[in-house]
């Protein structure tokens, strides 16, 4: 994906580039890029000075890591960069790092390519979710409770917090009781290492 300097004129100028994912070789494990990618241009020129923002988007596909869901999401990515021209510099520039490029000042183009790439790439979900509020599989019987009420029937044995909760509830009917025996036992331990 390529931007003609020439395109940028004094002032304010806006075009829209549109590409096939394929230009981009996005490889990632957990998202698919299928459809195509829309980058808005806005660039700002004042003399032999640019300022550019990109503001690229697109939808892709991607597997739920609590249903193992397959949903499509939409993808935005935003950044800007500069350009001087100038008469000694390149015509052929590629924009990856960088957020200044030196160009030459007439028939030059600036290759976005892996910047547009690695923006879209940073703006991917570490743990993609179909909805925030996504109630994942059933851990027993792999029942997708977004779509089906699970039958199984909790096994409290196999929760780690079982006997916390017990004891909460021993302690909730006991009452202060145990809190008075506790401070009686840490008032004598306190007058035991004081002497």
């Amino acid at each position: 994906m390529f931007i003609e300097i020439d395109r940028l004129k004094e002032g304010i100028s806006n075009f829209t580039l549109t590409t096939n994912p394929q230009e981009f070789e996005f490889i990632h494990r957990d998202a698919t890029f299928d459809d195509e990618i829309k980058v808005a241009v806005t660039g700002i020129r004042h003399e032999k000075k640019i300022v550019v923002g990109i503001n690229a988007s697109t939808t892709v596909k991607m597997t739920c890591a609590r249903c193992l869901t397959d949903f499509r999401a939409d993808l935005k990515a935003e950044f800007e960069f500069g350009i001087e021209l100038s008469d000694s510099a390149s015509e052929n520039v590629e924009l990856w790092e960088e957020d200044f490029v030196r160009v030459a000042t007439h028939n030059s183009i600036v290759n976005i390519t892996k910047r547009v790439r690695d923006a879209l790439l940073l703006e991917l979900p570490m743990r993609p979710l179909c909805d925030p509020n996504c109630k994942g599989l059933c851990p027993s019987c792999g029942a997708n409770l977004n779509i089906e009420k699970c039958k199984c029937k909790p096994k409290n044995e196999d929760n780690p917090f079982y006997e916390l909760k017990e004891l909460l509830q021993r302690k909730e009917k006991n009452g202060s009781s145990e809190t008075a025996t506790l401070k009686h036992k840490d008032k004598k331990k306190k007058n035991t290492l004081e002497t």
